[in-house]
């Protein structure tokens, strides 16, 4: 697909992550951590909107986007107002994240990426919590919970 003839509009929310992933760089090093300004994801909105027949947008990013669930939520309602039923909302997420997100991601997000290493030991090992403790119960938790409302 060439460069200029996008699918859909990608936005990197923040670069804090709650897991400490072995072969990660975001929570390894001191860099600042940062967060994506509500006013210049409107910005792209408007201009991928208007530039595209796509209305599909993507929450991504070097850290775990629902981190910053509340801007998420703020993302998703701007480009529903423009887009309309013709909204397609995607995340990519460690899967890591409360109840409310999860229930709101069920109602909210048409496509899931969950990233989810199996078998158990691998998980815990490579992608533990801040702190070491296992994440794949909590994972699985949440994984179990998004089919069952499929």
């Amino acid at each position: 697909m060439p460069h200029s003839d996008k699918k859909m509009i990608s936005f990197f929310v923040t670069t804090a992550c709650n897991l400490s992933c072995k072969y990660c760089y975001t929570n390894k090093y001191d860099f600042p951590k940062q967060k994506l300004s509500l006013e210049f994801a409107k910005l792209g909105i408007d201009d991928f909107f208007k530039n595209n027949d796509s209305k599909h947008i993507r929450f991504f990013g070097a850290g775990e986007p629902t981190i910053e669930f509340d801007l998420i939520k703020d993302i998703k309602n701007y480009a529903y107002k423009k887009a309309g039923e013709d909204l397609k909302v995607e995340i990519q997420t460690n899967g890591c994240f409360s109840r409310e997100v999860r229930d709101w991601l069920s109602k909210n997000a048409d496509i899931i990426w969950l990233l989810w290493d199996r078998p158990e030991e691998f998980q815990d090992f490579y992608r533990p919590f801040l702190g070491g403790k296992g994440a794949s119960k909590f994972i699985e938790n949440n994984a179990k919970y998004l089919i069952k409302k499929q």
